[in-house]
């Protein structure tokens, strides 16, 4: 996700005051600040923003990463 500032890794990602995630890792990367975060699916994707304490954060595709899902 992009972040609007520097936040810790362990805090909690959420969303209407609801806890959809956990930020795993950030990092800053010239003068934009970008984290890693366990987030629900349901709660939505890409462009979706969330409130990490007191920064904001928008979720965007990770590169290079891709999954399937369980089809029974």
């Amino acid at each position: 996700m992009k972040l609007n500032q520097e936040v810790k890794a362990g805090n909690t990602v959420t969303l209407d005051d609801k806890k959809v995630g956990i930020l795993t890792s950030s990092i800053q990367i010239e003068d934009e600040y970008i984290g890693l975060a366990y987030v629900r699916t349901k709660a939505g994707g890409e462009g979706l923003k969330v409130t990490i304490g007191e920064a904001i954060g928008e979720l965007i595709a990770v590169p290079f990463l891709s999954h399937e899902y369980y089809k029974p």
